[in-house]
């Protein structure tokens, strides 16, 4: 769910960005990253699927951080929408962790998956 949510928020920016090349780029980057996870958890290689969460939301994590930090030195400026994108996915990543055993979201959880 969540990341439906950041998808609409991300490629909204782009579009709203996009005569700003800096913002556009870096929000359609951050689009990417929100769907990586998935596709992380899946590489098949015990050691590091032994890591669980560390590993899938840790490589977008450290993949927006280094880029903001080489934007930040190519420019010699930090790029305020980049930032803001990158650390709303990390805080992301922390609230779907803190959420992803509660009560609620396992009554909300339960109910949409009865629809399938």
């Amino acid at each position: 769910m969540l990341d439906l949510v950041l998808f609409a928020l991300f490629f909204g920016g782009a579009v709203y960005y996009r005569r700003r090349p800096a913002e556009h780029k870096s929000l359609m980057l951050l689009t990417v990253l929100n769907f990586l996870p998935p596709a992380v958890a899946r590489i098949q290689v015990p050691a590091l699927l032994a890591l669980g969460p560390l590993w899938f939301f840790g490589v977008p994590s450290v993949i927006a951080l280094v880029c903001v930090a080489i934007q930040a030195r190519r420019y010699g400026r930090l790029n305020t929408v980049f930032v803001a994108g990158s650390l709303l996915l990390i805080v992301s990543y922390v609230a779907r962790l803190v959420l992803m055993s509660t009560g609620p979201w396992m009554s909300l959880a339960t109910w949409m998956t009865s629809f399938v």
